[in-house]
Formats: structure tokens, sequence, C-alpha cells
């Protein structure tokens, strides 16, 4: 039998021009794996380990996390769906910064015509964003009843049509179930805050036996454009 041929960590390194930290950083998250000989302890791959490699490194080159690649890797996720799901989290972020910049642009014509942006309207504004702020918080209320409740399909009308494409059910509700998984049981449903950088997103917090999961809502009027789960420290 052909004796397989390894190639050295160094060698690697220069070829995917990747630190040997990374790798080691990857190996320790437990999305690739090495070989050691005998005769010495540095790492060296595979032609199959390698193969893995370069996949690993082109989904980190395109933005998803270490998180989406496990799950990818498991078979929990397809990998049209984990490029969605990031897909939908940057069209989320933009619209939440074309709004920002909106009302800056708002702001700066008010300046040009030297109007005072600290009035009435201002203050009126101020109170329609305090309005909008507490139907955000009901629709999340509502979402995070329907998530423990396992009803994931009426979670969708409150979605934006993008999210709903970028996002089907089975990808969320798998999503879901990998992040629960030995979490033990559900105690509660936390608090749900918006967030200190912007109030078009808004964190719902759930409290199980061994971890606390925290789902981020990103709103855009009252129309959910991005959802994606983490954990809470």
């Amino acid at each position: 039998m052909d004796e397989i041929k390894l190639t050295d960590i160094s060698e690697i390194c220069e070829q995917f021009n990747v630190s040997s930290r990374t790798l080691r950083f990857y190996e320790e998250e437990g999305i690739i794996e090495s070989t050691r000989s005998i005769e010495s302890a540095r790492r060296k791959y595979t032609p199959e380990q390698i193969n893995l490699i370069r996949e690993v490194l082109t989904l980190r080159n395109i933005g998803i996390s270490v998180k989406e690649i496990k799950d990818y890797l498991k078979g929990n996720l397809s990998l049209k769906e984990i490029v969605h799901l990031k897909k939908a989290e940057i069209i989320a972020l933009i619209d939440s910064k074309m709004r920002v910049i909106e009302m800056l642009n708002q702001t700066l014509m008010a300046i040009d015509d030297e109007e005072n942006i600290f009035d009435a309207k201002a203050s009126h504004d101020t109170k329609y964003l305090q309005k909008e702020t507490a139907m955000r918080m009901e629709i999340v209320q509502k979402c995070a009843q329907y998530i423990v409740q396992g009803a994931f399909g009426k979670l969708y009308p409150f979605f934006s049509k993008q999210l709903q494409a970028y996002m089907p059910e089975a990808a969320f509700r798998a999503v879901w179930q990998d992040g629960i998984t030995g979490g033990g049981k559900l105690l509660q449903i936390g608090e749900a805050r918006v967030s200190d950088e912007s109030s078009d997103v808004i964190f719902q917090s759930f409290i199980f036996e061994k971890l606390n999961l925290q789902v981020k809502f990103v709103f855009r009027n009252l129309v959910i454009h991005g959802l994606w789960t983490s954990y809470e420290e």
C-alpha cells in the first residue's frame, strides 16, 4: 500500500498564507485535524485534511463564523443555508446603517435651512421613536413566545420578504435546536433590551439551566430584517 503523503504545517501556512496559530486555533475548535508521526510532534496534514482546511479558510474569507462552519460540517445546515444566513445578517446591518444615514441627511438639511433641530418637532420625533420602540418590544415578546413553543411558522409574518427567503423556517429551527443542545430545561424568557448602539436592534435572552441564549432582532420600521442567535457571557 502506498504511504500517505503528509505535508508539514509550514508548507500549509505558506500555501494558504495563514499563520500556524490560526491552524492550531481551528484544530482546537474541532473543525480541522492534523496528523502526528511517531518521529515528530510537528503537525502534518493528509490531502483530505488539506482539502478541509481549504474549505474552512474559504468560508472564513466570506465572513462565515466558526460556529456556522461547525453547523455546516456537522450537517446541521447546508452550505446554501449558512450563506443565506450570512447574507441576511449583512443586509439587516446595511438597512440599519441606511436608516441612520437618512436621519443624518435630514438633520443636515435642517441645519442648512437654519432650523432648530432641538425644537418641538425634534421632541415629537423622539416621542414617535419611543412609541415605535415599544411596538417593536411587543413584537419581540410575541416572537419569544413562539420560539419557546416551537411555533416557528408564526414568526415569519413579522419577517421581511428578504429574511423569509434567506432564512427558511427549517434553517432557523436547526440553528435554534443546535444552540440549546445541552442547555437543559428552559427556566425563563429573559428581558428584552434595546441595543445601546441602535434602536433598530433588540436583544431577547432565553435562560436555560446550563446556558443563556440571546436572539438578536434587527428592525426596519416594524419589520424584522435580521435575526440570529448567540450565547450570552
